[in-house]
């Protein structure tokens, strides 16, 4: 046997065991990459309908306010000053709410609180049935 037809017996058998190592090794890196894309796109797409839900909401939530502030102010209703000091929270809350996602702020929380809030002024004022649910946010499209 010349140098040309030598072959390390033990380096082919651990390249035939450790070969099924390396091929799942070389697949789960590429599953993982393409889930990780795959998981972007759909936290993506979920985030932005979430994201604009809410921005429809909160506008409706406006609206209603300087709706009953221009009643307000041409003396067709009349607010209590308790009333007054929520409707300005409101207004307040409104203007300062986070125009863009900032990981420092929990935009969740204070979409609740706002709700809860629109929900106690409603109350007070002895609205019914005046929320989202009326006009049904998610069905609308862009």
């Amino acid at each position: 046997m010349n140098d040309n037809t030598c072959f390390d017996y033990d380096n082919i058998i651990d390249e035939i065991l450790m070969s099924e190592k390396y091929t799942a090794e070389k697949y789960y890196i590429e599953g993982t990459e393409k889930s990780s894309k795959n998981a972007y796109k759909e936290g993506f797409t979920i985030g932005y309908q979430k994201g604009y839900d809410i921005g429809l909401e909160i506008g409706f939530y406006a609206g209603i306010l300087v709706g009953i502030e221009k009643l307000y102010k041409s003396k067709i209703i009349i607010l209590s000053e308790k009333e007054l000091n929520i409707l300005q929270k409101l207004s307040n809350f409104i203007e300062t709410f986070p125009q863009i996602n900032d990981k420092n702020i929990n935009i969740i929380d204070q979409y609740n609180e706002l709700k809860g809030l629109y929900k106690k002024f409603c109350f007070n004022l002895k609205i019914k049935n005046l929320d989202k649910t009326i006009l049904n946010f998610s069905k609308w499209n862009n």
